[in-house]
């Protein structure tokens, strides 16, 4: 509803995975926290983290960004 044009120009695949983690955040009481490993096109084996939060306190994000850069787990991509 917030963000029409994003549904109208990304693959299906990501779109459902977005709409997949709102629902997890939903069910695990507005927290949710996944790894999977996947394969890039190259075929090099990569870990995603899925991370869903819902109604953040104000400075949240910030601090899970931080503690991101601490582990050296690189963002490509965030959805808010």
């Amino acid at each position: 509803m917030n963000h029409g044009s994003y549904v109208r120009i990304s693959p299906p695949e990501r779109v459902a995975r977005v709409l997949w983690l709102y629902q997890q955040a939903i069910r695990h009481d507005g927290l949710f926290l996944d790894v999977e490993q996947k394969e890039d096109e190259r075929g090099a084996k990569k870990s995603r983290v899925l991370f869903s939060v819902g109604n953040p306190r104000k400075g949240f994000l910030t601090q899970v960004s931080e503690i991101f850069q601490r582990l050296k787990i690189g963002v490509r991509r965030s959805t808010v």
